[in-house]
């Protein structure tokens, strides 16, 4: 009523009231990103490429913080880090402690920590395409296994990240150089 755009919040609330009514989890938090990070000082270039957030988006993302407050979820965030770092620290932590943790993202960064205790949920362009991915889910989808994907993007690049590959090293030359050498040292 008040012309406060909601999409985003919408959707956020739609994607967690289903995983709480299918997955019943145990456990459950949500990371959102601060802002600068140390990425940025090291390579000032990161992200330079990605379009500004929408102006609508970021009244959405702390109406979405709210939310996560009022239902006593842990925020998980750190200043001079993303979102992405965070969750994969306390995947780690949470497996080093014998639990089972699926990560829900969008990002393919995050399939390098799929293992046999971490699985990511990957949202697809529709609800209809999102799943879990296991290992050989991984494998399948970019060619190399999990413990591989951070060689891969180093080789190829990530122009979501605005970060270069060594040039004239394509998907399929790096795929096969990992098959070959298991990692880039």
């Amino acid at each position: 009523k008040s012309g406060e755009p909601t999409a985003a919040t919408f959707g956020f609330v739609n994607v967690l009231i289903s995983l709480l009514e299918k997955e019943s989890p145990d456990y459950l938090a949500v990371a959102f990103d601060t802002g600068h990070t140390f990425r940025d000082d090291i390579y000032p270039d990161y992200k330079a490429t990605r379009e500004k957030m929408p102006a609508e988006l970021g009244p959405q993302v702390e109406r979405v913080r709210e939310i996560v407050d009022t239902f006593h979820f842990p925020r998980l965030e750190m200043n001079g880090y993303e979102a992405d770092d965070v969750l994969g620290s306390i995947a780690r932590q949470a497996q080093e402690q014998g639990f089972f943790v699926k990560i829900v993202t969008g990002d393919r960064d995050l399939l390098q920590l799929v293992n046999d205790h971490i699985i990511v949920f990957l949202a697809g362009g529709k609800m209809s395409e999102s799943r879990d991915y296991y290992a050989d889910d991984v494998k399948e989808k970019m060619g190399v296994p999990p413990h591989q994907v951070v060689d891969l993007k180093a080789l190829i690049g990530d122009s979501s990240d605005n970060i270069p590959g060594v040039k004239g090293i394509g998907p399929k030359t790096a795929i096969r150089l990992l098959e070959r050498y298991p990692s880039l040292d």
